[in-house]
Parts: structure tokens; C-alpha cells; sequence
């Protein structure tokens, strides 16, 4: 694990400190526009005039409003003046952290989900439609350039909200979470009722009994499931769900493969079909990240869905096509959770305090609206 980079390491590079009078009139403008004092499109008093008010030099002003403009707050038009934003980034743009990079081994497909959905999301219109900013790679590595540029926009206001997407531990003690005003919001898998931070849970417990059902409706009695360590909690009671449901799982059926080391699933699913007098006649795989291994296993062996076999695969959603048509596909809509996201901010942004946990339930592709 990298350490953690000291205060003052943390403090090379950042950008230069601007004045405290500067700083002031950008304060003031910008908490204004925050409170509904000046809305968006009114316009702003004359340069001259903030420079009697606040008594400083045109200078001093000018580089205010250029930061406030550069920041998304303000709008100047030659010859009219300058103008509160119609989109002010409060209320309009956010920040995605993301701990990882696309490129590194525990990238997970969850955040492709994620960067679809945002791609796509639609306000109430077309005015209303947010910006998302995914940040890769936000991790313990805090002396970077990049998270430098980080902090100076959460500091400058860039965004209306930051949303984690794994527990922000690696970041105490940053901006990130402890600069004050801007709401933020963790996905967790468990609540931790921190009355700063909004909460999105994932339901989990309910994503394997539903997965046992599906499979128990279409007449599977005998069960296999690969699974990944972070779910082990949610499957100490798979005894009674099988016995609910009427479904054997025999010993050595329960498997876990870790979502960063995929191909494991592979070798799974050939030792349970290969290797067994009785193979299973339906199989669960929880974490959509060793979907593709596990398919490719079933295409070695020749094995079809679902004459063969009834396969339930978590997905993240929207995703691609499955390359196997008839595969059940159950898992969390990506789009969901951004909408809870901003409900999240807006109430912090209005109360200062969150709203309960939101529990994201999981569904079937052909659920999903």
C-alpha cells in the first residue's frame, strides 16, 4: 500500500494563494448565488461600484469576477455586463470518484455502468440536465497533480457535490471530505449513519434470494453459486434460503472467486461441471465482473443456456448485450442511483443534512423502466 504523503508534501505544487480581499468579494458573490440572493441570469453590480463597496482596487475586482467566470458562476457579455450563470455549478455539476483507472487490474465494470448512465441522464429538462466529472484513480496517492487541480476545484466551488463510489477512507483529512459546504455522498455496502455524509446502500441479501427464486421458479433443484469474498456476509443464512426455496446445494457448490482475479471463475465453472457424478442445473454468479470468464467456460465445455443449464449473472445496468441471450441478469440500475445521488445533494444543499440511507433494490433486465 503507498503511504500516505505528509501535510506539507500535500502543499507542494498547489497553486499560488490569492489575496485575502480577493478572496472576500469571491466569498461573498458566490455564497449570494448559493443562497438564492442573486439567481441565475440577474446581473451583477458594475465593477467600479464592487470596488467602492467592498473597498479595493479594480484590479482586485476584476480578478474576482474572472475567477468566479472560470469557475462556471458568473457569465460576462461584451458591452451588457456580467451575469449570474443559468447553470451554476451548485447546482448543476458534480464530481465521481473513482479510486481506480480504467487501466489498473481492480477497475471494476460497476463504474462503466456508471459513466454510461451519466452519459445519458436527462434532467426534468433540458436545462435541468446535470454534469458529471468522473476523477480516475483518487486514491491514497495525494501528491499528484491531478489531485492538486481536485482539491483547488472542490475549494474553488467547481462542483455542488462529490459522490464516492467506494468507502472515502483513503481521503480523510483532504478536501475531498472535509472541506465544508459541499455535499458528498458514499456508496457503501452497509449504513454507517454519518450525519455528513449521504448514504446509498446496495440490497444485496435481497439480490441472492431473488436469484434463488428465479432459478426455483424455472425448476432448478439443485444449485451451484460463485461468489466473491465481499459477499459472505450476505450468504450466512444460505441454508435457509435453499430450504425455502425448496433447492439443494451440495457441498462444495458455494465458490469464491475475488472480482479482481477473474479467470478463476473459469477453472470454477469447469470443476463443477466436469468434476461432479451430479452437476448443478442452475448456477449464480454474484459480481458482474467474472461474468465473461464464466462464459467462456461454458463455451469451452459446450454447454448451453438454458438447456444445459439456468445461469443468473449480476449486471450492472445499462451494459452491453450479454453475448448469451438468454442468461437472467440481475443486478443495479446505475441510473437509480444518480438520481438518488442529487436528492442527496439537494437536500444537503437546502438542510445542510442528509436524507436517510437509500437502499437501492436490485432488479432484472426486463424490469428496469
Amino acid at each position: 500500500m503507498p503511504r500516505k504523503p505528509s501535510a506539507k508534501a500535500r502543499k507542494r505544487g498547489r497553486p499560488k494563494r490569492t489575496s485575502p480581499y480577493q478572496n472576500h468579494l469571491i466569498d461573498h458573490i458566490r455564497s449570494k448565488i448559493i443562497a438564492g440572493e442573486l439567481k441565475p441570469g440577474e446581473q451583477l453590480p458594475r465593477r467600479h461600484d464592487l470596488q467602492k463597496q467592498f473597498k479595493v482596487s479594480y484590479l482586485t475586482v476584476q480578478r474576482a469576477v474572472t475567477r468566479l467566470v472560470n469557475s462556471g458562476y458568473l457569465k460576462a457579455i461584451p458591452s451588457q455586463g456580467t451575469f449570474v450563470s443559468q447553470r451554476p455549478p451548485h447546482l448543476y455539476r458534480y464530481a465521481i470518484i473513482l479510486p481506480f483507472r480504467e487501466t489498473d487490474p481492480e477497475y471494476v465494470k460497476f463504474w462503466d455502468a456508471l459513466k454510461e448512465a451519466a452519459q445519458h441522464f436527462k434532467g426534468e429538462g433540458a436545462v435541468d440536465s446535470p454534469q458529471f466529472d468522473f476523477w480516475e484513480g483518487i486514491g491514497w496517492e495525494h501528491d499528484t497533480e491531478e489531485f492538486r487541480r481536485l482539491e483547488m476545484m472542490v475549494e474553488e466551488h467547481f462542483y455542488g457535490g462529490i459522490l464516492f463510489t467506494t468507502e472515502p477512507f483513503q481521503l480523510k483529512r483532504t478536501s475531498l471530505l472535509e472541506y465544508p459546504s459541499i455535499p458528498r455522498v458514499a456508496i457503501r455496502s452497509k449504513m454507517e449513519n454519518n450525519p455528513h455524509l449521504g448514504e446509498i446502500i446496495f440490497n444485496s441479501p435481497v439480490f441472492f434470494e431473488r436469484a434463488m427464486e428465479r432459478l426455483a421458479r424455472k425448476g432448478c433443484r439443485r444449485l451451484a453459486m460463485i461468489a466473491v469474498p465481499g459477499h459472505t456476509q450476505y450468504l450466512k443464512n444460505i441454508d435457509d434460503l435453499c430450504r425455502r426455496y425448496c433447492i439443494e446445494m451440495p457441498p462444495g457448490f458455494l465458490q469464491y472467486s475475488h472480482q479482481h482475479l477473474p479467470f478463476s471463475a473459469y477453472h470454477i465453472v469447469r470443476l463443477l461441471l466436469e468434476e461432479t457424478s451430479l452437476p448443478p442445473e442452475g448456477l449464480i454468479v454474484s459480481d458482474d465482473n467474472l461474468e465473461d470468464s464464466v462464459i467462456q467456460a461454458l463455451k469451452d465445455l459446450g454447454v448451453s443456456v438454458p438447456r444445459d443449464l439456468q445461469l443468473v449473472v449480476h449486471c450492472n445496468f445499462p451494459a452491453p448485450p450479454s453475448p448469451i441471450p438468454s442468461i437472467d441478469r440481475l443486478g443495479y440500475d446505475a441510473t437509480e442511483i444518480l438520481r438518488s445521488a442529487l436528492a442527496h445533494f439537494r437536500q444537503m444543499r437546502e438542510t445542510g443534512h442528509p436524507l436517510p440511507a437509500t437502499i437501492i433494490q436490485p432488479c432484472f433486465e426486463n424490469e428496469l423502466r
